[in-house]
Parts: structure tokens; C-alpha cells; sequence
């Protein structure tokens, strides 16, 4: 098993909706991309400066379902 972990700092203007729409993108990704087994979103409730915005946690079989997964067009 991969797991993948990107993390996301979004610019204060219309933030809320940003996330909100790129949750949802990413959501949609696990019906479209078969080599991706399972994605956690996680939006940050911290009000420390230096914490992140959104975690994505996402996972695969192997190292070339990573690969696929990078070069899918959505």
C-alpha cells in the first residue's frame, strides 16, 4: 500500500468556498480513478498561524496507482 498526504494553504479571499469546492473535486475523483483506493479531506480548525488549510490523505495499491492517479486528466 501508498499513502499519499498533500497538504494546502488557500489565499483568505473566498477561502471557505475554495475548500468547500475543492473537497467536493476531490471527492468526485474516487468514481473516476480506479487505482485510487480510498481519500480523507480534513479542513483545518486551528487557528495557528502556521497550520495548513486542508490535509488530503489519499491511498493505493502501489507505487504505478500513485503514478496513474498523478497523470489522470481530472
Amino acid at each position: 500500500m501508498v499513502v499519499h498526504i498533500v497538504l494546502f494553504d488557500f489565499k483568505e479571499e473566498g477561502k471557505k468556498e475554495h475548500m468547500q469546492r475543492v473537497s467536493e473535486m476531490l471527492h468526485a475523483l474516487l468514481e473516476s480513478v480506479p487505482t485510487l483506493k480510498s481519500m480523507e479531506v480534513g479542513i483545518n480548525f486551528s487557528d495557528k498561524e502556521r497550520a495548513m488549510d486542508m490535509s488530503i490523505i489519499t491511498t493505493f495499491d502501489d507505487r504505478a496507482g500513485l503514478e496513474a492517479y498523478a497523470i489522470h486528466p481530472e
